[in-house]
């Protein structure tokens, strides 16, 4: 049984915030929260605002200002002594370097980001980190290395029950089939992997899941017209939430 989808790089004063707040609303109330413990002294509460704001600068594709606040949120946690609060900053600083193609500076970032997660007991902070890694080596062709990694992390996820993150596995695994040509496989897991973000209320993983439905629709059997349904409703929840670098990918798949 999976509850609803949380997100838990919005952490501190920031909890309030959902998977599906709109990262424009993200930026701007982060800023505030994160002057807000500048000014009163609070590093380690700096430290995890200003994550929130790293990865809404990183989600907007605002490479530049992404780059300058995760590194700033760990400067503040080393700071603050806050080692969980530093490992969740490196964990952003590998995403961005990733989402930039920046591979092994990924898998640097991201291999700190699970041994401190893993110090100071963060166990979601390690699983995403671990995540962040399969992902690396899955988008580089390394599916055997990866693999593994893939299904352990999602029985992990299965077993916590953390939808979000059950959704990120199955649409991992689901990708690598699609690319060796497994395309019933793949079709089933993206299928999964939407009904579980649908019920979880993860935008983001439905649009993510609600893509690879249609890619295979398109390749396998040819079926554009529901491809382009497909496409036009992930469209929606993309849009709901700016997301602005997954509707340029969507436009493109609706191009194709």
């Amino acid at each position: 049984m999976y509850g609803k989808a949380f997100a838990p790089e919005y952490q501190g004063s920031l909890t309030t915030l959902s998977v599906n707040s709109s990262l424009t609303d993200v930026l701007t109330e982060g800023i505030d929260k994160l002057r807000e413990a500048e000014r009163s002294g609070h590093p380690a509460e700096a430290a995890r605002c200003g994550l929130a704001v790293a990865e809404a600068y990183r989600r907007l594709g605002k490479v530049r200002e992404a780059d300058q606040a995760w590194k700033a949120s760990y400067r503040t946690a080393r700071e603050a002594g806050d080692t969980a609060a530093m490992a969740w900053a490196l964990w952003s600083g590998g995403t961005l370097a990733r989402q930039r193609g920046a591979f092994p500076l990924a898998w640097r970032l991201l291999g700190l980001a699970a041994e401190l997660g893993e110090q100071a007991g963060d166990v979601v902070c390690r699983g995403y980190s671990l995540a962040g890694l399969a992902e690396t080596g899955r988008i580089q062709g390394d599916y055997a290395a990866v693999g593994r990694l893939h299904e352990q992390l999602l029985a992990e996820a299965r077993r916590r029950g953390e939808a979000r993150h059950t959704v990120w596995a199955l649409e991992g695994i689901a990708q690598m089939h699609r690319n060796t040509g497994d395309y019933d496989r793949a079709y089933h897991l993206f299928e999964e992997a939407a009904e579980i973000a649908e019920r979880a209320e993860d935008t983001r993983g439905h649009a993510w899941a609600l893509r690879g439905l249609a890619d295979i629709l398109s390749v396998r059997d040819k079926n554009t017209d529901k491809a382009l349904e497909l496409l036009s409703r992930a469209e929606t929840g993309c849009r709901a939430m700016n997301l602005s670098s997954a509707l340029a990918y969507n436009h493109k798949m609706q191009g194709n």
